[in-house]
């Protein structure tokens, strides 16, 4: 059989995907792993490597990075330092878009509860579905107090927690805000 047909052959996303659960299931299971945390938390980011080609002709230009040809990897990553779900994704599309699908297609044994991930893995939406499917979501939302922000009004109130990476003359300290609507309690 020639090699490339054995490429084809053993390493798809279907069997990557199990073969990355037994691994992160066999850490979970260990008992040293529970000094990182329970496995309940998680967080995600994406990783920019470089490519071959010229991401012009093949569409994947990247606003922060331009036509230098770039590959995404969207990782998520346990609070057990175990990455559950790894996905190549198109660099010109913000990160926001692959947040849940680690969340709620990862193999592991895993019950992620809640997540973190920087400001290109926030929108409304994610907050939404978050929500919806009860995930405590945590982004960190670089230049939040610069921002405008507006709410409908709505029957329940819906908590979140924020981390604020204050601007460069902040010397890059960092605070936590709660974002409420007028009148609420924390």
């Amino acid at each position: 059989m020639p090699v490339t047909r054995r490429r084809e052959w053993h390493i798809r996303d279907e069997t990557y995907s199990v073969a990355l659960a037994e691994l992160v299931n066999a850490q979970f299971r260990q008992p040293f792993a529970a000094h990182w945390g329970e496995g309940v938390t998680s967080s995600s980011d994406g990783q920019h490597f470089k490519a071959a080609s010229r991401a012009e002709s093949t569409g994947h230009v990247n606003p922060k990075y331009g036509t230098e040809p770039r590959r995404m990897f969207y990782t998520h990553v346990s609070d057990q330092y175990a990455p559950f779900h790894t996905k190549i994704v198109n660099v010109g599309v913000r990160d926001a878009t692959y947040v849940l699908d680690g969340l709620l297609y990862h193999e592991s044994d895993l019950r992620i509860e809640e997540h973190y991930t920087d400001t290109a893995g926030f929108t409304d939406h994610v907050f939404a579905l978050m929500h919806l499917l009860g995930f405590r979501f945590d982004p960190r939302i670089r230049d939040l107090g610069e921002t405008n922000h507006r709410r409908q009004r709505a029957r329940r109130s819906v908590h979140c927690r924020v981390r604020v990476q204050q601007p460069r003359s902040g010397k890059g300290q960092r605070s936590d805000w709660l974002l409420t609507a007028p009148g609420e309690k924390p």
